[in-house]
């Protein structure tokens, strides 16, 4: 089967070797350059995206200084390597394929870098589908989200879970359940009921791979039980072209608590 086949029948495909190393590089010195912005005190080991020790300081990192640290992931969500890396001519051409569109006919949403320390719980995300997050496609096949881990992912690592075939049932009714604070994930958790219908599948990908799967594929954060965060890059595309599109404006929303907090401690000019 193609990929695009493979999509329309098990709601998700894997392909390998689809985003091509300069972007992580890019994307990692990005993520130090902004870690040093906020730490500039720490001493950082070796850098690389699978450094146990740089993963380590991090971790600490997000442990003594959570306001600091959340600064620094939603600094790098719209950074210039996260932009790079999905409007890459040979990712969107694989994207164009899959879901039958021309380049010139899709847009982005949700622009990330995740980042899944070892056993988190309030940012884990239950069963879903991506449609409750992200509306601006209706249809099952006119959006697509891209999940693309930046180091390799081991079973203990917490690989994405999906249900096969789901995005079958289309857009579902599911509960809403409010962010508890500053810190945590809002969560549309999709029932166990309707999970135990499918088969479950969790691809473990390398570096640089990715898995695409539809706005309606029901899936969840794998449980992270190693000793590294597990850093992923993700991406929502969607058709314009198609009726169902509900255009909408990105709105810059700056934290100021954070950039007070910044200033006067020193970190920033």
């Amino acid at each position: 089967m193609t990929p695009r086949e493979t999509l329309l029948k098990n709601g998700l495909v894997v392909i390998d070797q689809a985003v091509r190393p300069v972007y992580r590089e890019s994307l990692l010195r990005a993520l130090v350059g902004v870690f040093r912005k906020y730490c500039p005190d720490a001493a950082l080991p070796s850098v690389a995206w699978d450094s146990p020790e740089f993963h380590q300081r991090l971790i600490r990192f997000r442990q003594e200084s959570p306001k600091l640290f959340g600064a620094m992931y939603d600094t790098l969500q719209n950074c210039v390597a996260l932009q790079q890396m999905f409007s890459d001519p040979k990712l969107l051409q694989v994207v164009s394929d899959l879901l039958d569109e021309e380049p010139a006919g899709l847009t982005t949403t949700g622009l990330m870098l995740r980042m899944d320390p070892p056993f988190d719980e309030r940012n884990s995300l239950a069963w879903h589908q991506e449609s409750s997050y992200y509306i601006q496609n209706l249809g099952t096949l006119n959006g697509l989200v891209i999940w693309s881990p930046m180091l390799d992912i081991a079973s203990g690592m917490g690989p994405v879970e999906f249900c096969l075939a789901s995005h079958q049932s289309g857009s579902l009714q599911v509960e809403h359940k409010q962010k508890a604070d500053a810190y945590t994930s809002e969560q549309f958790r999709v029932e166990d009921s309707v999970v135990q219908r499918f088969e479950n599948v969790a691809p473990l990908l390398k570096a640089g791979s990715l898995v695409a799967f539809t706005i309606h594929t029901i899936h969840r954060s794998g449980k992270n039980v190693s000793p590294l965060i597990r850093f992923a890059a993700g991406v929502r595309y969607h058709k314009i072209f198609a009726l169902d599109f509900l255009p909408g404006r990105v709105q810059y929303k700056p934290n100021l608590d954070v950039g007070r907090l910044t200033s006067t401690s020193g970190t920033t000019p």
